[in-house]
């Protein structure tokens, strides 16, 4: 039986499927986030979807100096 897998302590997956829920609790659900993600690409317009999706922040957890 597949269905159990993620939850029962038997599979390690629990702890990944609950890590998971208390991120969606505290910081939206997937429909929270589809409008705001929908609402800002179609503000910044169709030529920036696509650097957008596959842009980095190369300075993300660096300090300055």
């Amino acid at each position: 039986m597949h269905a159990a897998i993620g939850f029962t302590d038997e599979h390690q997956l629990h702890l990944f499927t609950r890590r998971i829920w208390s991120w969606r609790d505290a910081c939206g659900a997937e429909r929270f986030w589809a409008r705001r993600i929908g609402q800002a690409a179609l503000a910044r317009g169709g030529a920036a979807l696509w650097p957008d999706l596959t842009g980095r922040d190369e300075t993300q957890g660096e300090s300055e100096p």
